[in-house]
């Protein structure tokens, strides 16, 4: 796992070559199909009338009036090459539905200690009743307002006996911060696969607000917290897709191990917004 989207764009990119191929391999097809019908036209129109009807032959204004009809013709279905992007979208976000897309970025943790990096910033945010969600071994704690302190004890207390900085750590990756920078960098994947549409933003679900997850697990040998939240991509007032947003973030029990931190996010519905 890479802190990369790139297989992702050349997929988007493979699926907007082969729709523009397509589209010309049409094309080629239809103007053929056209000047050999035109040519058998035109030999059955001088065969009937005597004319000499052959283009830039003969009688110069109707063939000049055959050749400003073809011509105006061959632009025309040439501009239908050009794919409409949001084509080449609804197909891409089809083609990649329930799919699992993983990505690696063990600075995760580190950059989630930037906003309540203090021990009693931490705890005024996961006091607040909204973290009463936060479970504990996949349990729930006491839904009382102070989901904080609970896992503060927890955590400083027996058999764990953390020091109140590196219990502050592992709190602030319960925070709704660590769902801030995965955001930000499928925002970023997005905006290079809808440059056309530079008003596109990922957004939270407002549907499904209760279904946002906050875990906290503790291992044999490290602290897992698994948070999760139901997302979409929005244009203007429309919503194109819905997706789902993962974060794993791991803190050994051992301090000289390394942290590890991943995210996953899989796009699970596409609207019909090709009209």
């Amino acid at each position: 796992m890479e802190r990369t989207m790139s297989p992702l764009l050349t997929r988007h990119s493979h699926i907007w070559e082969n729709n523009l191929i397509f589209r010309s391999l049409e094309v080629t097809a239809i103007t053929a199909a056209c000047a050999l019908l035109t040519n058998f036209a035109m030999k059955e129109a001088q065969r009937l009338s005597k004319w000499n009807f052959e283009p830039f032959k003969g009688n110069v204004p109707p063939n000049l009036a055959f050749g400003t009809l073809f011509i105006a013709y061959i632009s025309f279905r040439l501009r239908t090459t050009k794919v409409h992007p949001l084509k080449n979208l609804h197909q891409f976000l089809t083609d990649i539905l329930n799919s699992d897309n993983i990505v690696r970025d063990d600075t995760l943790i580190e950059r989630n200690m930037g906003q309540y990096s203090e021990k009693d910033a931490i705890l005024a945010q996961l006091n607040s009743p909204r973290y009463d969600r936060i479970t504990l071994n996949g349990a729930e704690i006491t839904k009382d307002g102070t989901a904080g302190d609970q896992l503060l004890a927890l955590l400083t207390g027996g058999p764990n006996n953390l020091s109140e900085e590196r219990a502050t750590r592992i709190l602030n990756q319960l925070e709704a911060q660590a769902f801030g920078d995965p955001t930000t960098d499928i925002q970023g994947f997005f905006n290079q696969v809808l440059p056309f549409l530079p008003s596109a933003t990922i957004g939270q679900d407002e549907r499904v607000e209760a279904t946002s997850t906050y875990d906290l697990t503790v291992a044999a040998d490290s602290f897992d917290v698994q948070v999760s939240r139901p997302m979409c991509i929005i244009h203007g007032t429309d919503t194109l897709a819905y997706l789902s947003l993962t974060v794993n973030l791991s803190i050994p029990k051992e301090e000289a191990t390394p942290e590890t931190a991943s995210y996953t996010w899989a796009i699970t519905e596409v609207k019909n917004f090709i009209n």
